[in-house]
């Protein structure tokens, strides 16, 4: 009943939105991980996880630096900003800690919620 309600609301976005809601578990999905695997001493899947943690935090700083600097050349998403100031101040951060895919959050068409329709 409740996807047949999202599915049919036009301005939702629905693979758009569970991109984000699920990309949200990610970091804790690999933390949990290495947590297994060295309290199971598997040496190597130890390894290779804190290599995805790693490099999923990589990922995280670079695409935040690269949305800030984005972000101050588009005048068009810094007029949407002005509108929206709260996402201008958390969501990059929130990108940053969790993962960079909650940026889509701003695109998302969330319910047709106005600040979901950048």
């Amino acid at each position: 009943m409740l996807t047949s309600y999202i599915k049919d609301k036009q301005q939702t976005k629905v693979y758009t939105n569970l991109i984000c809601y699920i990309g949200s578990f990610e970091i804790l999905i690999y933390l949990l991980m290495v947590g297994y695997a060295g309290s199971m001493k598997e040496w190597s899947a130890l390894v290779l996880s804190l290599v995805s943690l790693l490099m999923l935090m990589t990922a995280n700083i670079a695409f935040y630096l690269n949305f800030k600097k984005d972000m101050l050349k588009d005048k068009v998403f810094q007029k949407w900003l002005k509108n929206h100031p709260k996402f201008n101040k958390y969501l990059p951060v929130l990108a940053l800690i969790v993962n960079f895919k909650a940026i889509k959050l701003v695109y998302s068409g969330f319910f047709g919620l106005e600040p979901c329709l950048a």
